[in-house]
């Protein structure tokens, strides 16, 4: 209820002898009192809708999901292996500090650099989350000079952080549960239990044979066959195999792999207007809003449109119109469907022309 509501209510109930024109002192001492009601109201708003999963949120939710065994999944600190350079002998402490331009990573072990004037050495990010997925190469300081080290970086992609499963990831988990209940190891049990790791978005569950179970996985990225984590210390697939034996009934044999990516190619013309915005941006949110359809509409849906790809293209800002799409794979309807245990990812996009123009 909106303090102005209030204000009439209670101007209404008050006799016509006294000044209720806005600015007078009756309106001013009502329209305080409104504005305290009106806070009021909506706080017994929030306290209601944190009673139930469809509308709770932080805490409240933790709370309410509780009530069914599931709890948020935390944040994972990213961790990986770089190389020091420098002379033989050169200790590397525990705990030495390097970073890239924006983070920094700790080193979980003490190593000696040997003949070969290098040293491989694991380390961890120091905050937990996504922040510490980096390109490689990018870890490259050493805040703190160490004797007869003289550079340091990392040879491969970090991909292994993640950040804390939000509400909206943790509520569908919870809906799932309640409304698809697991019982005896069944199909929804095996479903849950890998959800339950963190990195994993979606999951497939079959039974080819009595006894066997096979369970297809999509990482958080929507990401299958190609996601890098499976070049981790830690593999995904692992994680979930080890986490569902834990919990699975007795003489289930069980197999976990990734979703087999289907890589979507796009070919098409463009028309631009670059008042708007530069040609590379106009190419690079293209692609980002054709990937974002991809990733949140198109697996849910079981197919990708070629209208709907036509739609995230002239939905970025800067393109005035597209002509000659072309998608390999398209059926006669025009789409692509997206079979059990695969998921579709953007390859890349080809642009046979792009006319530009001026505001």
């Amino acid at each position: 209820m909106t303090s102005e509501h209030i204000v009439n209510r209670i101007l209404k109930n008050i006799e016509g002898d006294y000044d209720k024109s806005e600015g007078g002192f009756l309106y001013d001492l009502v329209k305080a009192v409104s504005l305290e009601l009106s806070s009021s109201y909506e706080k017994q708003d929030r306290i209601l809708d944190n009673g139930f999963a469809l509308t709770a949120s932080d805490n409240s939710l933790d709370k309410k999901v509780a009530e069914q065994g599931i709890r948020r999944k935390a944040s994972k600190q990213a961790t990986t292996t770089v190389v020091f350079h420098g002379e033989e002998g050169a200790k590397i402490p525990k705990g030495t500090k390097v970073s890239t331009d924006v983070v920094s990573f700790i080193t979980l072990e003490e190593k000696t650099i040997g003949q070969n004037k290098t040293i491989e050495v694991s380390v961890e990010c120091e905050i937990p989350g996504t922040i510490g997925n980096v390109k490689a190469g990018r870890i490259k300081h050493i805040p703190v000079t160490i004797t007869g080290v003289s550079k340091v970086n990392n040879p491969n992609n970090v991909e292994n952080g993640y950040d804390e499963e939000v509400d909206e990831e943790l509520r569908q988990r919870y809906l799932q549960k309640v409304r698809t209940p697991g019982t005896s190891g069944n199909k929804y049990h095996y479903i849950n239990w890998a959800k339950e790791v963190p990195g994993v978005k979606e999951v497939q569950v079959e039974s080819p044979s009595p006894g066997q179970v096979l369970v297809t996985i999509i990482d958080t990225d929507m990401r299958g066959t190609g996601s890098k984590l499976e070049n981790d210390d830690s593999k995904l697939t692992v994680n979930v195999k080890n986490h569902i034996d834990e919990k699975r009934p007795i003489g289930a044999t069980v197999q976990v792999n990734l979703a087999a990516e289907v890589t979507i190619n796009i070919n098409v013309k463009i028309v631009i207007n670059t008042g708007l915005d530069s040609v590379e941006n106009i190419k690079a949110n293209i692609f980002k809003n054709i990937e974002k359809y991809i990733k949140d509409k198109a697996y849910y849906e079981g197919y990708v449109s070629k209208s709907k790809i036509g739609s995230a293209i002239l939905d970025t800002y800067g393109v005035v119109n597209y002509s000659n799409l072309l998608i390999p794979g398209l059926n006669e309807d025009e789409m692509i469907v997206i079979q059990p245990k695969t998921v579709p990812i953007l390859g890349g996009i080809t642009y046979d022309q792009v006319k530009e123009q001026s505001s």
